[in-house]
């Protein structure tokens, strides 16, 4: 049996727990074949908990878990402000791309109009005319 940074083990006490191995870093897979712990092993699931673990390890339990407290308010607040009304980042961000352009095209049409040049139903002046068809 392999051990990746020795997460994966034969439980001690059989009566509480269902299949042959379990993931200490995922303790909620069921593994009950050897196979099924390689191909554990190997998914971008239990690399990424690896990740977060190493990285715990590496900043300190304390500081890890200040880290995630701050990012669960900040969703906490972020779902706050969506049932309030506000919308996220990126659709405001499309919201105002769409006004600056519907005012864009205003000025523009209001622009030639206000001239006198032209209205916009009529083609440019520099526009090619159409010749007209002969008529024998």
């Amino acid at each position: 049996m392999p051990k990746a940074l020795g997460t994966c083990i034969q439980p001690d006490n059989e009566e509480n727990f269902r299949g042959q191995f379990h993931c200490q870093l995922c303790p909620e897979k069921i593994l009950l074949t050897e196979k099924q712990l390689e191909v554990h092993l190997q998914s971008t699931a239990h690399k990424r908990k690896e990740r977060h673990f190493e990285r715990a390890k590496a900043m300190g339990l304390e500081a890890y878990e200040a880290e995630c407290r701050e990012r669960a308010a900040a969703r906490e607040s972020q779902a706050a402000a969506q049932l309030a009304g506000a919308l996220s980042k990126k659709k405001q961000k499309n919201a105002d791309f769409w006004k600056q352009r519907k005012l864009r095209k205003k000025a523009k049409s209001g622009a030639c109009v206000e001239g006198g040049e032209q209205t916009p139903n009529q083609p440019p002046e520099t526009a090619k005319r159409r010749r007209k068809p002969k008529s024998d």
